[in-house]
């Protein structure tokens, strides 16, 4: 399970860091930020093996309780 984490993680990381800060769709949000949101994000959806809960706490740029849920999941508070 560890390493299914670390390589989407991984993954996550090279998707966004290839992205432009137009590309991203969040204005407001630095790249730094945006790496660390998504894969908060896809840790979380690899914690609960539902695939809708990445996009849930991705949408709206990362400004939604499902962020905030996840972040709590993985006792990042």
């Amino acid at each position: 399970m560890k390493t299914f984490l670390a390589l989407l993680l991984l993954c996550s990381l090279l998707v966004v860091m290839a992205a432009t800060e137009d590309d991203l769709g969040c204005g407001d949000v630095s790249k730094e930020n945006m790496v660390i949101s998504t894969a908060l994000c896809d840790a979380c959806e690899g914690l609960f093996d539902e695939a809708r809960i990445g996009e849930l706490c991705r949408s709206n740029c990362f400004q939604n309780s499902y962020f905030e849920g996840c972040f709590d999941s993985l006792n990042l508070r």
